[in-house]
């Protein structure tokens, strides 16, 4: 009969219990063992990382070092579940240490909010591009492009053939203001997309917002607000609480929002006209449109 050491040493009957009194690998077996509970929970539980618990092993443990791969090979055989690296990095443990991390280091929450990150992005792309975003570029425009016709035989989605288009369902304000511009010979087009297509600097992303209403040949835009959504100021004030579909809302956190929609709508040089679904009822809109197209 083979005897071996918890080391997977193959050892004699006679000398076993001299060579563990001695082994590390054994006396760390020992002590994990006597802390089975707690190092389960650590892991599946608190979900504590294996380097983390490597590092931090005599706090934890109150074992000085533990080899990675005898410590992997021990958890297998003990049947503790080790995540892959995509289940650590989407942990709750981890996104608090990265946020940790970012406050520490540049006081933000989010690196890329950070002032200092923002420039570093801003020089290396004037010193690769000449701009201050690549997708401001003429060669990443043309590259883009040309990728698009490679791949959907357009050169934007819109145009192709996998590009579905709104369902065509408007809410009954918007369709008011729709049926009032046909009566007074307004040409308009009702849920455009991709238009206004373009990097939105507060979302530090490319940004692309569908409006309700675009009247092209006036440059105009107009946005039909519905007062709960939109949480009208004549009704609710900032600290008011919304409950949308995502989750509940502060309502100064949704002007934020649109502001910011309307701000990026009017960087294409489009004037924007908003329409709340109170004064839409009321049928107290019409001067502020046709005022706006003269």
């Amino acid at each position: 009969m083979k005897t071996f050491c918890a080391c997977n040493r193959l050892i004699s009957t006679l000398t076993i219990n001299s060579h563990q009194e001695k082994c590390s690998c054994y006396l760390n077996h020992k002590k994990l063992l006597n802390q089975f509970d707690f190092l389960k929970n650590l892991i599946e539980v608190e979900e504590y990382s294996i380097d983390e618990i490597l590092k931090r092993s005599n706090e934890l443990l109150n074992i000085k070092t533990i080899s990675r791969n005898w410590f992997e090979k021990w958890l297998l055989k003990n049947d503790i579940k080790r995540r892959t690296i995509k289940e650590s990095n989407s942990t709750k443990r981890r996104h608090q240490k990265v946020i940790n991390t970012a406050l520490k280091n540049y006081g933000v929450t989010n690196v890329s909010k950070s002032n200092i990150i923002k420039q570093r992005k801003e020089d290396t792309c004037l010193k690769l591009y000449g701009v201050k975003n690549p997708y401001q570029s003429e060669e990443k425009k043309d590259k883009i492009k040309q990728t698009m016709l490679n791949r959907y035989g357009s050169e934007s989605f819109n145009g192709s053939k996998f590009y579905k288009p709104h369902s065509g369902i408007i809410s009954n304000p918007h369709n008011l203001v729709s049926n009032w511009l046909l009566c007074n010979n307004i040409s308009h087009q009702n849920e455009v997309g991709g238009k206004f297509f373009g990097w939105n600097d507060k979302l530090d992303r490319n940004y692309s917002p569908r409006v309700d209403i675009l009247l092209n040949d006036h440059q105009i835009v107009i946005e039909i607000f519905g007062d709960y959504w939109h949480a009208n100021p004549k009704f609710y004030k900032m600290n008011d609480i919304i409950k949308l579909y995502h989750g509940n809302e502060l309502a100064k956190n949704i002007w934020d929002h649109d502001r910011n929609r309307i701000d990026h709508i009017k960087s294409f040089k489009f004037n924007v006209i908003i329409l709340w679904e109170h004064d839409i009822n009321n049928f107290s809109f019409s001067n502020t449109v046709l005022e706006s197209i003269k």
